[in-house]
């Protein structure tokens, strides 16, 4: 019954028959033995993390190689036989089919060549095309590119390429295909995503590089914290810049009661050491003692000093805000709409929350509340 199922497979009865699992994981060992850089054995390698799926099924693994990709090899002689046939009634065909719109090794390599020869881009060193220079090394690379990694890393990278439509067609069919942007799977470290390049247009895109190369959102709740992140880092940052204001408008403060106490002690001191002068006479040469002019060259360290103690941590804060706020502005120039967003609403947020001070409720003659906006100090740029 098991010969005539699988060399004649369309016999009444082999409905339900189905391959033998060793027969299955024999027949994908040694395809990939033989040929390791085919897709449905990139296919077989990714499954390892995540063999739960139905398309890591060992026989839709089978499927991927022997379905179009490679039927006349002798691991697939099987298959080939009891799946390749139109009249074929054996359900396990039907049930673990091939994965959708996945690439041939011919089509894989065609997409790679095509897309480097038009864009050098990362990955693109791990697949020499066939115009590159015949050494020892790149012949090594060329047998040990895995071409379909690649070309998923590229069009992860520019998915607007036209190479790239099957790419993204197979990613439509199985969304939790492990290479595809928005599978949330756990990425299998022997074929690394790279960030995708900067798009210069808005877009709606869920992988987006962000300020880091470590902060790479893959998925959906990776992308959805990444935006909580960025928005309360905006509000955050508006915080700061209320906080500055206000650290700046106390200094001025302090320093000027301290001028107004060093003028109280010049004052008095003049008044000590001349008892036969008017106190007119002493007033006019206590404050030209202490113009502008003479102040500077008096030799006060206690006013350098907190003049100095000022300026640096203005300074220090000036550092920090500018910063923060060219960070949030690089976050706005990747031209993803979600996460620009997610800045200018944190700004508005924390603008509502934290820059008031300058407004203040008046009567009016007429009996009416006014709002008056004050100085314009609340005023600032997304730079601090």
């Amino acid at each position: 019954m098991t010969l005539d199922c699988v060399l004649e497979p369309w016999t009444p009865g082999c409905e339900a028959y189905e391959l033998p699992s060793a027969n299955v994981t024999s027949s994908v060992t040694r395809l990939c033995q033989s040929m390791d850089w085919m897709p449905g054995c990139s296919v077989a390698k990714m499954c390892e993390a995540t063999p739960n799926l139905p398309h890591c099924n060992p026989f839709s693994v089978l499927a991927d190689i022997c379905r179009y990709d490679m039927p006349g090899m002798k691991g697939c002689f099987e298959y080939k036989n009891m799946c390749n046939t139109q009249n074929s009634v054996v359900q396990q065909c039907k049930t673990y089919p091939p994965l959708p719109y996945l690439t041939t090794t011919k089509e894989a390599k065609q997409h790679v060549q095509s897309i480097c020869h038009s864009m050098p881009m990362d990955g693109c060193e791990l697949c020499p095309t066939a115009t590159a220079v015949s050494t020892s090394s790149t012949t090594a690379k060329i047998a040990q590119c895995d071409w379909f990694g690649v070309y998923a890393d590229l069009c992860i990278q520019m998915p607007e390429m036209p190479e790239c439509i099957q790419f993204s067609a197979m990613c439509n069919a199985t969304p939790k295909f492990p290479l595809c942007p928005n599978s949330g799977a756990p990425s299998d470290p022997r074929i690394p995503l790279p960030p995708p390049t900067m798009q210069m247009y808005f877009h709606f895109s869920l992988s987006e590089y962000i300020l880091f190369k470590a902060w790479l959102p893959r998925s959906t709740l990776q992308f959805t914290l990444s935006c909580i992140a960025l928005f309360s880092l905006a509000i955050l940052y508006e915080w700061f810049l209320n906080f500055q204001k206000q650290w700046e408008r106390k200094a001025v403060h302090e320093y000027q009661s301290l001028l107004l106490s060093l003028r109280a002690n010049a004052a008095a001191t003049v008044h000590e050491t001349r008892p036969g002068r008017s106190s007119v006479t002493d007033t006019e040469e206590a404050q030209a003692l202490l113009s502008p002019r003479r102040r500077r060259r008096l030799p006060n360290a206690e006013a350098r000093m907190k003049l100095a103690q000022i300026r640096m941590i203005k300074g220090f804060l000036r550092v920090v805000s500018s910063t923060a706020g060219y960070m949030l502005m690089l976050v706005t120039m990747t031209y993803n709409v979600l996460l620009c967003l997610s800045v200018v609403v944190g700004f508005g947020v924390g603008s509502f929350l934290f820059h008031f001070e300058g407004l203040e409720m008046i009567r009016s003659d007429e009996g009416e509340d006014e709002l008056l906006v004050g100085d314009g100090e609340g005023d600032h740029s997304c730079c601090g």
